[in-house]
């Protein structure tokens, strides 16, 4: 028998497996390609991934960039930091979207947007749009499980968010979360006008409180820093808040920097006091359904009919509390947020023609803005500690 010649072997390998092998199972390729598009008939269906370009955006994940990317049937893949294997995952993600009854995939644009650990998608389907997170560095389950809750309950309390509709577990490590795609106006935010408009919707999401809310908590885990946080629910805020909220993350930052927390450390215990103190005098505020992490790049415009704007939430880790906490960033010591952009005063302005400011609220602010940078401390390292430390000097004096 004689042998066929190496480059035809090598033909009509390609051409079999062009013809017959989904694109879907084709193995990973560590490279980026920039922008290109996908010719069927080509041999790289054996060793590339087709994916567009990395679109950045500034504005935050629901918001779809304006850019295309590449991707057709043949060729459809997400890639991202991942574990080494197969493409299982990408399957497990259109098998939930052909649950959705959404059609067959048409386009995908990947966003991008500082501040995230996730991969993000805009997907284009015949008869719907659809907003997918992905995290494949780690199982996010839970997380992404307590982010549809926490998307859920803000939407019973008459705020419009993104509504969730599929998360689970990929195959090959990670996980993914699918929700509604809301095309939002990427100036609309940036007026007065749409900010105070913004400030009201919260006001009143925060006013809407069903009877079977009487605690201080969530009915299921989100995230405090990269860790869960206890949600369980209790009878009084001050305790809720100090031992399940500020203490865990002030006694993380003390061990993980002992140095650079000396400080702070001798501060702890009149600052855990005190802030307990200053808490008790709202003891008496029924349990608020809170976005937990308000800023500007949480939020957003979409158009409605009658050329009006409805504002939008999203990326929340919800939980029933005081009202005054989704307000911690007014007067935000930080410069600069994710967005470059900040929440104005017309925002406040807004809220608090709806709900009035309760007395001692600048000192509660205080201790909310102490817990998100600590949040910050926990994501990113010791940068913030002298700012904590000095904030809680301040507190301690007050």
């Amino acid at each position: 028998m004689r042998l066929l010649p190496l480059a035809l072997v090598v033909t009509l390998f390609s051409t079999v497996c062009i013809r017959f092998v989904p694109a879907a199972f084709v193995g990973p390729n560590p490279v980026l390609h920039k922008s290109f598009k996908i010719n069927p008939k080509s041999t790289e269906l054996l060793t590339g991934r087709f994916q567009g370009h990395r679109i950045r955006s500034a504005t935050s994940g629901v918001l779809g960039a304006r850019a295309e990317s590449y991707s057709k049937e043949e060729g459809f893949d997400i890639d991202g930091p991942r574990k080494a294997g197969g493409s299982t995952g990408d399957l497990a993600i259109l098998g939930a979207l052909r649950s959705l009854r959404s059609g067959d995939l048409q386009q995908t644009r990947e966003v991008w947007f500082p501040g995230t650990t996730n991969e993000a998608f805009k997907f284009q389907c015949q008869k719907a749009d659809f907003f997918v997170k992905i995290n494949r560095h780690f199982s996010a389950k839970e997380m992404f499980e307590g982010e549809a809750a926490s998307l859920n309950a803000m939407r019973f309390g008459g705020m419009r968010c993104p509504a969730p509709l599929r998360f689970g577990d990929l195959p090959d490590g990670g996980s993914y979360l699918i929700t509604e795609y809301m095309d939002l106006d990427p100036f609309a935010l940036t007026t007065a006008m749409m900010q105070e408009t913004l400030g009201k919707e919260v006001a009143k999401m925060h006013l809407h409180q069903p009877e079977r809310h009487q605690f201080y908590g969530f009915g299921v885990p989100t995230l405090l820093g990269r860790k869960p946080a206890n949600n369980n629910f209790c009878a009084s805020w001050s305790s809720f808040f100090i031992k399940q909220r500020l203490e865990p993350l002030l006694d993380q930052a003390l061990r993980r920097f002992p140095y650079k927390a000396q400080k702070l450390r001798m501060m702890r215990e009149e600052l855990l006091t005190k802030s307990f103190q200053a808490l008790e005098d709202v003891q008496d505020c029924r349990p608020s359904i809170l976005h937990g992490d308000l800023q500007f790049s949480n939020a957003g415009m979409v158009e409605a009919p009658y050329n009006r704007f409805d504002a939008v939430l999203f990326d929340p880790c919800s939980f029933y509390g005081n009202s005054e906490f989704d307000l911690a960033y007014e007067g935000w010591p930080l410069h600069d947020l994710h967005s470059g952009h900040r929440l104005s005063d017309a925002f406040f302005d807004g809220y608090h023609s709806v709900i009035p400011r309760r007395k001692g609220h600048n000192r509660r602010k205080e201790i909310y803005q102490m817990f998100h940078l600590l949040k910050l401390v926990a994501k990113s390292g010791a940068e913030h500690v002298p700012l904590i430390t000095e904030m809680a000097r301040s507190f301690v004096r007050g």
